[in-house]
């Protein structure tokens, strides 16, 4: 072991090789640092490097380059902040929120004065979604990255090749590009096709450059590189700021009187006594005993540094907090960029402040470093986070500096002129903040995950290039895809050639905001989705977190824990037997009990929570799906949850929002029971609420329809055809954008697949949730048939019958006959035909149960072969999965939605399938008639069954 003491340094650095030269020149640089620290030195001066100078030796702002900003393209820098939402904006003009834990964040501040603020920006509910959002100006139901992206997540919910990305398109205009940080829209290399793993920076995004960590920091080392148990250290690390201690190099080099996390920042470890406590002197233990390769969150992590010809994952862990190492390689891309004289864009994406919580070092926080727990279960966490999130704002404001782009005076951050500079500056973040650390009046329940306001609305800030009329705030609603657009206008790229029928864009234009303080609203409606991500069987598992079941994420149990959450995997090795939500429900209270980490979770359905057992813990099913659309203040969310809840499986609710009144009143959504919240399907809605819901359902569904999609569709060209089955062979025998069957493994099957999808893709029709297509509609006729054939609503439409008789209670029919209801020139644009019946025997395959064009044309609502339901437009239509058995009562649904104009079947009220009618081909004329189970003449009558019908229903809309 070599010690090295502060009085010692230049002798030792003087007999280094190389290469411990420069590791003992950055630990001598800290130590200075931490030093200057001790001796009462001013916070705001710590730092784990010196502040860069720009050429004239000066860190204050650069002067205006020699060439005119007029005369050359701007340069672009975007910064991606984690996890730090709405909720932790303090500053003006979003002024959220009066709680003391609140985030100090002066250098975002800084930027919001001199810049444009958008206080309705939405992004998505986690983090892949939205870097893919604003990289392609598509949603995630396109782009195919629904959620976070954790291995061994299949690549269907990775970023694809094909997409036309920012970077991508400004390549044509002449810019470098260069991504710095968190990558996180693509797998590891074992669950990417060739090529695709960590060569998509470049394969696939098309940044020329990329140097950072690829998806999500590791766990913390509790055991300090092994030196202790396992749990005993929580953050990874030891001490305040006061303390001081060992710690030691992986080259065998130990220096003393360091703090520990600043020892981490430099890329040593703390060095430990054999009782586990931290060493005063370095020979008070052993710097060999440590495992220097144990990765710890946000101190040592794995590396990926990609450029078209290089795909390098270093086999040593990279020593230095990532923070710091996102901001210093940003800075160092972009001053490389400048000598180039091209235009370039940056993307610093930043980890922080994503779980794992972390105590970041001293030359960050200055003297708020704490020793405080980072256990999710203390208050600790939450302070941690706040940490976190202020050594992030400063270590921005250490990258701006060194680029010239800003100054500290008197250690206060002051932006420099960005329009001399030729620079534009965007700030976004990514999703809301992890529900632990949401500030009120946010809601930590609706939070990071979800659509709600909570989970999705982030602070947008736009500084430099393009920004007339500094220090405001827009409030229309605005979408992170939109920032496609103003990345793409900024370079002076039309954005809006790149949209084929095949690859739709969902970006508005953002520029006018920029330029025009008096812009009014451009975009109508703000769409947000949440979905599951797609795994092989048995690779994922259930957690529980926060007294929520978490499915389709969560890939082991030591990720479950390190969220704060309880893994109910039934297994800590994959395939795991319990893979969702239903294998650990129950519907019987004697059997709801799951033990897990000590707490007893009752796993009853939510009708039934009130039974459960007590002293347990009920647990909240997850959302498979979740949508939302807003439309000024009023806005819609559509969960979709387990299918082992149907039928109450599908929930849809419609918001009033009120205006947002920082610091108190965030206008997010009520809760059940508050005025402006509604079920659309029960209750009883104003006017201008009902006609919301009837616009923001509509938008849904066409927003949900206007992708046409195949899994087999893999190089998502919008048509199955030759170039998908070159793609199966292409990755035969690897995960790819091919596995059609999810299976993670492309082969035969997904061969087969491809030749039975043939052809133009189809609507995604079962995307559609089941509870958008009910309605509340108006009971027009009802015929009990009890006894006689009139209408017991009260009108004087009689059903005639065509044979059959009336025999108790119910209507008997045989081949060929039926009932006739006049339409009596209502408008039937809107409906919904309802009747019980039982099919005795069949005449023909096919078999009609509904005809609307008085027995004249061959189409309709027919039973088939199998007894599935089907609909003839034309076109043919689906078949039903719930079929009619001969003998078997059973109720059927046939419906019509005026608005989206959407045609769906049900059987004993779970919706089968849905098509649209766009035509209205399904619309019974008003000069009509609606026949029941008797055929038309073109087929001679002969498609008929015979059976009996209880009752019938004809409920509309339209026709009141």
């Amino acid at each position: 072991m070599r010690k090295l003491s502060l009085h010692g340094a230049r002798a030792a650095a003087s007999v280094l090789p190389v290469a411990q030269f420069r590791f003992a020149a950055c630990a001598l640089l800290s130590m200075f640092v931490v030093s200057a620290l001790q001796a009462d030195a001013p916070p705001t001066v710590a730092s784990s490097k010196p502040p860069a100078r720009n050429k004239l030796g000066s860190n204050r702002a650069p002067e205006p380059r020699t060439k005119s900003a007029a005369a050359a393209k701007p340069n672009i820098l975007v910064i991606v902040l984690d996890d730090i939402g709405m909720d932790q904006m303090s500053f003006p003009p979003f002024n959220w929120n009066a709680a003391p834990e609140s985030p100090s964040l002066p250098v975002l501040a800084e930027i919001a004065a001199h810049g444009v603020s958008f206080r309705n920006f939405w992004a998505t509910p986690e983090c892949s979604p939205s870097r893919a959002s604003m990289l392609t100006g598509r949603q995630s139901l396109r782009t195919g990255v629904v959620t976070a992206i954790v291995d061994p997540m299949l690549p269907i919910t990775q970023l694809h090749p094909s997409e036309v990305t920012v970077p991508k398109l400004l390549a044509g205009a002449g810019y470098i590009s260069g991504m710095l940080g968190k990558y996180h829209m693509g797998g590891g290399s074992e669950n990417t096709p060739p090529g695709y793993g960590y060569e998509a920076p470049s394969a696939t995004l098309g940044v020329d450059f990329y140097d950072g960590y690829w998806d999500l920091p590791p766990s913390v080392d509790s055991t300090i590189g092994g030196q202790t148990a396992i749990g005993t250290y929580d953050c990874g690390g030891i001490g305040g700021f006061t303390v001081r201690g060992a710690a030691c190099f992986p080259n065998g080099m130990c220096v003393e009187n360091v703090n520990p996390y600043q020892a981490m920042a430099m890329g040593a470890t703390p060095l430990l006594k054999a009782d586990g406590t931290l060493a005063a002197t370095c020979a008070e233990g052993v710097c060999s005993g440590i495992n220097f390769e144990a990765l710890n969150a946000y101190y040592v992590w794995s590396r990926t540094i990609t450029t078209a010809n290089l795909a390098l994952r270093p086999e040593l862990p990279q020593r230095e907090y990532l923070t710091s190492f996102i901001s210093r390689r940003t800075a160092e891309w972009i001053e490389n960029a400048r000598e180039s004289g091209q235009p370039w864009i940056a993307f610093s994406m930043h980890s922080s402040a994503h779980t794992p919580i972390q105590t970041p070092p001293p030359s960050l926080t200055g003297p708020a470093v704490t020793n405080v727990s980072c256990a999710l279960s203390g208050v600790g966490f939450r302070q941690q986070f706040k940490l976190m999130a202020q050594s992030l704002d400063k270590s921005i404001g250490n990258m701006l500096v060194d680029l010239g782009l800003g100054s500290r005076v008197n250690g206060v951050f002051e932006l420099g002129d960005l329009q001399a500079a030729n620079t534009m500056l965007l700030i976004v973040n990514d999703n809301g903040t992890y529900g632990y650390d949401v500030l009120p009046p946010f809601d930590p329940q609706r939070s990071k995950q979800t659509v709600f306001e909570s989970g999705v609305r982030s602070a947008c800030i736009i500084a430099g290039v393009g920004v007339q009329g500094p220090a405001r705030a827009v409030d229309e609603i605005v979408s992170i895809t939109d920032l496609f657009g103003l990345l793409c206008e900024t370079a002076g790229v039309d954005w809006t050639k790149v949209e084929t029928p095949s690859r739709r864009i969902d970006c508005k234009p953002m520029m006018p905001y920029l330029t025009n303080p008096n812009q009014g609203a451009i975009r109508e409606f703000d769409f947000a989705m949440y979905k599951q991500g797609s795994f092989a069987e048995g690779a994922v598992g259930p957690c529980i977190m926060q007294g929520s079941v978490v499915d389709g994420l969560i890939t082991s149990d030591s990720l479950c824990v390190a969220n704060g959450g309880c893994w109910a995997g039934g297994s800590v090795v994959a395939p795991y037997p319990n893979t969702n939500y239903c294998d650990i429900a129950s519907t019987d209270p004697k059997n709801a009990i799951y033990p897990c980490g000590g707490t007893n979770y009752c796993m009853l359905p939510p009708e039934l929570q009130d039974q459960c057992p007590a002293g347990s813990t009920w647990a909240a099913p997850p959302s498979l799906v979740q949508y939302a659309v807003r439309h000024g203040h009023w806005k819609l969310i559509v969960q979709q949850l387990p299918t082992c809840l149907a039928p109450e499986d599908c929930g849809i609710r419609l918001y009033k929002l009120k205006t947002p009144v920082a610091p108190y009143v965030p206008g997010i959504e009520g809760e059940e029971g508050d005025e402006g919240v509604w079920n659309p399907l029960i209750d009883d809605m104003p006017t201008v609420a009902r006609l919301e819901y009837e616009l923001l359902k509509a938008e849904l569904i066409r927003m949900i329809l206007s992708e046409p999609t195949s899994l087999s569709d893999g190089n998502l060209d919008g048509v199955v055809d030759g170039a998908d089955i070159a793609g199966v062979l292409n990755e035969w025998g690897s995960m790819g954008f091919w596995d059609a069957t999810q299976d993670g493994v492309v082969d035969g099957n997904d061969l087969a697949c491809v030749l039975n999808a043939w052809g133009d893709n189809p609507f995604p029709i079962a995307n559609v949730p089941e509870c958008l297509l009910l309605s509340e509609v108006t009971l027009v006729h009802e015929y009990q048939l009890d006894g006689n054939y009139n209408d017991s609503v009260g009108t004087d439409v009689v059903a005639q019958p065509l044979g059959g008789t009336l025999v108790d209670g119910g209507y008997v029919f045989g081949a060929n006959q039926g009932l006739v209801v006049a339409v009596d020139g209502l408008d039937l644009s809107d409906f919904a035909i309802e009747f019980e019946m039982k099919v005795n025997a069949t005449q023909f395959a096919f078999s009609k149960l509904l005809d609307f064009f008085n027995r004249t044309e061959d189409r309709g609502f027919y039973r088939g072969p199998t007894g599935a339901v089907f609909q003839i437009l034309p076109p043919f239509g689906p078949m039903s999965a719930t079929t009619l058995p001969l003998g078997v009562t059973t109720t059927v649904r046939l419906a019509r939605d005026g608005g989206t104009r959407l045609l769906s079947a049900s059987v004993n009220g779970v919706v089968q399938w849905v098509m649209p009618d766009p035509l209205g081909l399904a619309i019974p004329p008003s000069d009509g008639n609606i026949t029941f189970f008797a055929d038309d003449s073109v087929t001679n009558y002969v498609e008929t069954c015979s059976g009996s019908v209880n009752w019938i229903r004809i409920s509309s809309n339209t026709a009141k």
